[in-house]
């Protein structure tokens, strides 16, 4: 994954002012582990299902915030739209 800024930086030369700096962003990457259950409904194929999802980001903001977890629930059915 690649964080590319939505704004502009600045840099202040002393001779020049202010210029525009290029800003490609940083890579980071993002791992994932998640455990869920699912039970059959019908036997067309619907279900429903519960998932827990653990995310980490890394490195978020190096000098601060190597890692940013997120815990994520999620809830929902599954339907087949033609068998």
């Amino acid at each position: 994954m690649q964080a590319i800024p939505d704004s502009k930086v600045l840099v202040f030369d002393a001779n020049k002012g202010y210029e525009v700096k290029s800003n490609w962003g940083r890579p980071q990457a993002i791992f994932t582990f998640d455990i869920g259950l699912q039970k059959q409904i019908s036997k067309s194929g619907f279900n429903v299902f519960l998932e827990y999802q653990q995310r980490f980001q890394i490195p978020f903001i190096p000098t601060y915030v190597t890692i940013l977890p997120y815990n994520i629930i999620l809830v929902g059915c599954n339907f087949p739209l033609h068998q």
